[in-house]
């Protein structure tokens, strides 16, 4: 009874590494592969046409629902550089186009990843641009809580949602406070220097003001190499200017 058991377990399993190998080449790797060629030229972002037939070619949001995560981040990262390449054209009635299919995308994401800290930061940004919304600060304090829970301490993501939240023109209130203390001792503790600086430049006075404490709390070898990158880094701006 036990080998016939064991038997059956090794035969689903083996199907299910087939049916995970299937998905993978015939659905992932195509995700992956336009996700990648979007990232390295985000200079020269393609024109409404290129994304169309992208969409057409992938299929849409429908292989979502196979919840890969190649397949989530590459349609995320498609979405958002619709959206950027509609920003860019200064378009509105693309723009809202966009903005809902990344609103549609992101949402189907998190629900095969709840815990996709970047995920809900990006929602967060599509919600915040997005006029459409109901109560769209509501919804981008929730979703900048959710991101700070899954992530608290990823540098990729800790730092733009400090921008973000920085520059948000709504005032501050306790749960935005909270991710932005939060991130501020993170990014003070564990972040590049120079990543540090710029960001301390062109963060308003409330954030800049943030920042000050947490790097005022700061070591003393951190608080002088953080000084000093700042001073550097605010001489080689007004070199530019």
């Amino acid at each position: 009874m036990r080998t016939a058991t064991l038997i059956a377990l090794a035969f689903v399993l083996s199907l299910w590494s087939a049916a995970s190998i299937l998905v993978d080449v015939l659905l992932a790797r195509p995700f992956r592969e336009v996700a990648g060629q979007l990232e390295t030229e985000r200079a020269t972002f393609p024109d409404r046409a290129y994304f169309e037939q992208v969409d057409r070619s992938l299929g849409g949001d429908r292989a979502l629902s196979f919840c890969s995560r190649d397949i989530l981040r590459g349609a995320v990262t498609i979405r958002l550089a619709s959206l950027e390449a509609a920003y860019r054209r200064r378009s509105p009635a693309e723009v809202d186009v966009a903005l809902q299919s990344a609103r549609s995308t992101l949402t189907q994401a998190l629900q095969c990843m709840p815990n996709d800290g970047n995920f809900w930061l990006r929602l967060a940004m599509v919600n915040y641009a997005s006029a459409s919304t109901a109560n769209p600060a509501a919804a981008v304090e929730e979703q900048l809580l959710a991101s700070l829970a899954s992530a608290q301490s990823e540098a990729w993501i800790v730092l733009p949602r400090f921008a973000f939240a920085a520059q948000m023109r709504a005032p501050m209130t306790p749960s935005i406070e909270r991710v932005m203390r939060a991130d501020a001792r993170n990014l003070v503790a564990h972040a590049d220097d120079l990543e540090l600086a710029g960001l301390y430049l062109n963060a308003s006075d409330p954030a800049r003001a943030i920042l000050d404490e947490e790097i005022s709390a700061a070591d003393a070898a951190r608080r002088v190499a953080l000084s000093e990158a700042i001073k550097s880094a605010a001489k080689s701006k007004a070199t530019r200017k």
